[in-house]
């Protein structure tokens, strides 16, 4: 039986996702005077949680497709996919460290402070926010938080192909690194230990199909439906009054939303879509659209939409270059 939760709808949910991300630091940036579009922009980073559910989901699809599941073939695995990523990420490095130079007047010592290439250097890795130095921008945390969450996924995918008792097991520890990520949470947080339960139970949820199953039941369920839009209501309003302890659950009532009730096909399918599939580009970049170098063109208008719009389209542009360059050097390392 095809399951419903398939690639194209996993498209459409990071599509969704970026806007939420968009409108997350769009608000926040912007339109803080404006009490309604704060909150709603501050409840919508649930996104993040989001993309770590959805990173969790796809590495445990991608592996369930290996033939070989050795040790050996878990390390080698989780590099391959880990290269595919910073290689995204070096070239938008590369892109817009010469931009933000020449274009917006940065300078390296502004960046990074005077004669420090050893910052440069662990911000071109993505590992800014681990040695807490300075970064070309400040949405970069998410790259170190996501190389240590990759890098532990042979750990965690071993104990969960393995026995029920194995698989209880992990469990009860991601559960106490919860409660433990909860307190660093209300005091400023370590993210890698926060997303380490999104991103499991982003496994978790292919592990046991349970995305599907619930989807399958919401198919021809209006009850079930409502019901899902109800709790989105009230954890979205939870989440401002507590803050992001309630993200998980949160974002994955969100995504079986969104899957049940856009459509694949017409043209928000192919909008979200297009958007989702370069979600990972956007996600790296977007910053330097509608902040540092580009604020001017987004803003024209002085309108949350309209902003968001613009910081899409310009961003897409962006990416889609940076694809292209990515193949040329894929060509030339191979």
């Amino acid at each position: 039986m095809k399951k419903i939760f398939s690639t194209d709808r996993t498209l459409v949910v990071k599509g969704v996702a970026i806007l939420l991300l968009l409108l997350h630091h769009i608000s926040g940036a912007y339109f803080r005077q404006n009490a309604w579009i704060f909150k709603i922009g501050f409840v919508a980073k649930v996104c993040v949680c989001i993309f770590f559910i959805l990173s969790g989901y796809g590495l445990a699809a991608s592996y369930e497709n290996k033939k070989n599941k050795g040790a050996g073939d878990r390390i080698t695995f989780v590099l391959m996919h880990l290269k595919k990523v910073m290689l995204k990420f070096w070239t938008i490095y590369l892109i817009f460290l010469p931009i933000n130079i020449f274009y917006a007047g940065r300078s390296l010592g502004e960046i990074y402070g005077p004669k420090r290439w050893d910052y440069m250097l662990i911000d071109f890795f993505g590992l800014n926010h681990i040695f807490k130095t300075p970064s070309m921008t400040g949405t970069w945390w998410y790259m170190g938080a996501m190389i240590v969450l990759y890098l532990l996924f042979p750990y965690l995918i071993y104990f969960m192909d393995k026995s029920k008792v194995k698989f209880f097991c992990v469990n009860l520890v991601i559960a106490i690194c919860v409660g433990f990520a909860w307190h660093l949470s209300i005091q400023g947080t370590n993210p890698i230990l926060f997303y380490l339960f999104p991103f499991s139970m982003g496994m978790i949820l292919y592990q046991t199909d349970l995305l599907n199953r619930v989807l399958e039941m919401m198919k021809n369920s209006l009850f079930l439906l409502i019901l899902d839009v109800i709790l989105i209501v009230i954890l979205g309003i939870l989440r401002w009054k507590i803050g992001n302890e309630i993200d998980t659950l949160f974002g994955i009532a969100i995504i079986l939303l969104i899957a049940r009730v856009i459509p694949i096909k017409g043209i928000l399918y192919r909008m979200l879509s297009m958007i989702g599939k370069y979600s990972g580009e956007i996600f790296m970049l977007h910053s330097f659209v509608y902040a540092w170098c580009f604020k001017k063109y987004v803003m024209i208008f002085h309108n949350i939409f309209t902003a968001i719009i613009l910081t899409v389209i310009y961003s897409l542009i962006f990416a889609v270059v940076v694809e292209k360059i990515e193949k040329i050097l894929k060509e030339r390392i191979k």
